[in-house]
């Protein structure tokens, strides 16, 4: 689920984010790029970022199951958060 959005300073500039949250248990797991105010930034407008952090895999029976890897993925860039959190980032 989306919320609304806000105007806010991360670490590549100026962007009008919404968080996102899961639509059962309403946990937020990342946000949603709206605008850039720099031009360079543009590529981001329509992109969903997940944190890791907040990703969990239910319904399956393997504890430890494999961890997604951005380089398998073509549609997906991993990145390092100004938390230190692994997220991935859309293409």
């Amino acid at each position: 689920m989306k919320h609304n959005a806000e105007r806010r300073e991360l670490s590549t500039g100026f962007h009008t984010v919404a968080n996102i949250s899961c639509i059962s248990c309403n946990k937020y797991l990342g946000w949603y790029y709206h605008d850039a105010e720099n031009p360079s930034q543009e590529y981001k407008i329509d992109k969903y970022i997940l944190e890791c952090s907040y990703i969990k895999r239910i319904g399956t029976s393997n504890p430890n199951p494999p961890q997604p890897r951005a380089e398998a993925r073509s549609d997906l860039v991993m990145a390092v958060n100004t938390s230190g959190r692994r997220i991935f980032v859309s293409r």
